[in-house]
C-alpha cells in the first residue's frame, strides 16, 4: 500500500463504492465514496462529490453527513463553516455516545484554532509543541 495519496491507486478505494452504487443506489454509499475521493484527491473534489449526490436531502437527518462536510471544510481552512457543520451534527446525534463523539470533534476544532492563534500571537516560528504545552496549561481543568 502506498504511504501517500499520490501513490495510491484511486480505483482501489473508489471503485468498490461505484460497484455498491450499481448494486443498490444509496446516498450513504455516495457519501462514503465522496469521502474516499477526498482522502485521495483533497477536500475540494470531495465536496464536489458530496454536492453532486442527487438525493442528498435524504442525508440531512444523518449526523455524519454534517461531519463529512465539517471535516472537508476544516481541511480547506474554513473553520467557521466547519464549526457550523459540526454543531449541526451534534444536534442530530441519535444517542449519547454519538453526541459525546461529536462534541469532542467540536472541541478538537476549537483547540486546534486556539493553538494556531497562540503560535501566531507569540511567534513560535512553527514550533507548535511549545504552543500546545502552553495551551494545555491555560485550559487545564483544576
Amino acid at each position: 500500500m502506498a504511504r501517500r495519496a499520490e501513490g495510491t491507486n484511486r480505483a482501489y478505494f473508489v471503485s468498490p463504492y461505484d460497484l455498491l452504487t450499481m448494486i443498490r443506489h444509496s446516498p450513504v454509499v455516495e457519501l462514503s465514496r465522496a469521502i474516499a475521493v477526498a482522502q485521495l484527491a483533497g477536500p475540494e473534489p470531495g465536496l464536489e462529490e458530496i454536492h453532486a449526490i442527487a438525493d442528498r436531502d435524504r442525508l440531512a437527518a444523518c449526523p455524519f453527513y454534517s461531519v463529512a462536510l465539517g471535516e472537508l471544510e476544516l481541511r480547506r481552512g474554513r473553520r467557521e463553516i466547519a464549526r457550523e457543520h459540526f454543531q449541526a451534527a451534534v444536534a442530530l446525534a441519535r444517542n449519547p455516545m454519538e453526541r459525546r463523539f461529536l462534541e469532542q470533534r467540536v472541541w478538537a476544532n476549537e483547540v486546534r484554532h486556539q493553538v494556531f492563534r497562540i503560535v501566531k500571537l507569540f511567534d513560535f516560528s512553527g514550533d507548535t509543541t511549545l504552543a500546545i504545552g502552553i495551551f494545555r496549561r491555560v485550559t487545564a481543568v483544576p
